[in-house]
């Protein structure tokens, strides 16, 4: 069994590196992040040294939270801020193969 954070879950109390920090430290597997709290760690990091914690620790990212991808989710979110940002590409651990089964629900609707 693997173990996965959601950043969620340490809401408006926490950040992305005290988050990589702590979740390595208790041993999860895998880290869900937010995208406001990855906004908050590329104020003062990179892309590459996010890349590089993934690379040199045992905590792998797993997704992107996705309620914070809709616009207007986030508070620092304004109306003329460019609609399609450039997407960020973090390699998934290649040992999870995603679910592509279509659920019946969709299924019978299809």
């Amino acid at each position: 069994m693997k173990t996965s954070y959601n950043e969620a879950c340490a809401r408006d109390c926490s950040t992305l590196e005290k988050d990589l920090a702590l979740c390595e430290k208790a041993g999860f597997d895998y880290i869900e992040i937010r995208l406001d709290l990855l906004r908050g760690w590329l104020k003062e990091h990179t892309v590459e040294q996010l890349k590089e914690f993934f690379e040199t620790h045992r905590l792998k990212p797993h997704a992107i939270n996705a309620v914070y991808l809709y616009q207007g989710m986030l508070p620092d979110e304004t109306p003329d801020a460019d609609p399609k940002p450039e997407p960020l590409i973090i390699p998934m651990d290649p040992d999870i193969e995603p679910d592509t089964r279509m659920p019946e629900e969709m299924k019978a609707a299809a």
